[in-house]
């Protein structure tokens, strides 16, 4: 009895095939059959050859029955994450419109550049060549208390003549000193109304533990030596992230004047347009810190600016950079509002104009 060819139908001893290959779509069904009749070639029949397009029709085709399949095996889990998936797809819509808007309009030009910087420094040097003589005197003064004012009084003149180094000064300042500890001042909090005073009762044993947890005492005495000296003194409380492990709480500390520069001729320091405070800061710590800076810190000292003190020894700056704060007011929806910016040369490091996230948020607590 003659075989019937596998490709001929798909009757015969291989019927099971022929019947799958039936349910199949046409180029699953042809590329079968060429299969087959490959098997089947003692049979002197030439074997079906696809062509490129079916190959390709039948690889998509299965995957796309592999993929259902898998839809339908995740089905249980999809349902159970649908929410999350949601929030996924929103963040991903989000994501997609700004780059979107970026790839249309640009990227984002943020509030503070370069230009901003560079503009603020140049601002900066005019408040310090209005500070010039201020500055001039405070050095003046430390020799002075170093008893070693004759380096400023000695001409052509005076040259030849004896120069005594009484002790009057010292005596008097450290007079003055022991005054100031002996009244050192204690948080006390007042209430301005009968409302406050459970508030302020608690506050009153809050901050003298704030202010302990500080080095208070130490602060308040080292700005007492600075005002004796040079007649006023500068109190700086800062936000230290570092604090409690992380959490974070203020930090007290003592200011030098020279690092200071603020509107020359006002007498009100908050109707000062601008406010910068300088110091100088290793370049590895400032990189670690601002990764955006990594590379592009000078190396060289920087004498443009911070006044120095005439000690005895040489202060090397070598490897340090000049990081400037500077607080401006800038009006806001007709608001007059308090702003910050921390940059080194004219790489902003924060801004708060820039910073597009909410420090807080509200908690309903109800």
């Amino acid at each position: 009895m003659p075989r019937i060819p596998q490709n001929a139908g798909g009757f015969g001893q291989n019927q099971s095939r022929g019947q799958q290959a039936t349910n199949n779509p046409p180029a699953q069904q042809n590329f079968n059959a060429g299969r087959y009749g490959a098997e089947n070639s003692q049979d002197n029949i030439t074997p079906y050859q696809p062509t490129p397009q079916q190959l390709w029709d039948y690889d998509a085709q299965s995957r796309a029955g592999v993929q259902e399949n898998v839809t339908s095996e995740m089905t249980p889990y999809a349902a159970e994450n649908a929410q999350n998936a949601g929030m996924i797809e929103q963040e991903m819509n989000r994501d997609a419109q700004r780059l979107g808007a970026e790839f249309q309009n640009g990227p984002v030009v943020q509030p503070i550049g370069k230009d901003e910087v560079r503009k603020a420094f140049q601002i900066l040097q005019k408040y310090k060549q209005g500070k010039n003589h201020l500055e001039d005197k405070i050095v003046r003064n430390e020799k002075w208390w170093k008893m070693r004012h004759w380096d400023l009084m000695e001409t052509w003149e005076t040259a030849a003549d004896p120069k005594p180094a009484s002790g009057w000064l010292f005596n008097t300042i450290i007079s003055k000193h022991a005054d100031f500890m002996d009244n050192f001042p204690d948080s006390v909090i007042l209430p301005r109304e009968p409302g406050d005073i459970e508030e302020a009762t608690r506050l009153s044993s809050i901050i003298p533990v704030v202010m302990e947890q500080n080095g208070y005492r130490d602060v308040y005495s080292a700005e007492v030596w600075y005002k004796l000296k040079h007649g006023t003194g500068v109190f700086g409380c800062f936000w230290d992230q570092s604090k409690l492990n992380g959490l974070g709480d203020i930090s007290i500390t003592d200011v030098d004047i020279l690092s200071l520069f603020w509107e020359p001729g006002i007498k009100d320091i908050q109707k000062s347009k601008n406010l910068f405070y300088v110091e100088l800061i290793d370049n590895d710590t400032l990189e670690a810190a601002y990764p955006q800076c990594r590379g592009l810190l000078h190396t060289t000292e920087d004498d443009a600016i911070k006044k120095k003190y005439m000690n005895d020894d040489q202060q090397d700056t070598q490897g340090k950079s000049l990081v400037i704060d500077w607080y401006y007011h800038k009006n806001v929806n007709g608001k007059n509002t308090l702003q910050f910016c921390k940059f080194t040369g004219d790489i902003v490091l924060y801004a708060t104009e820039n910073d597009s996230q909410v420090p807080t948020r509200m908690v309903d607590m109800t």
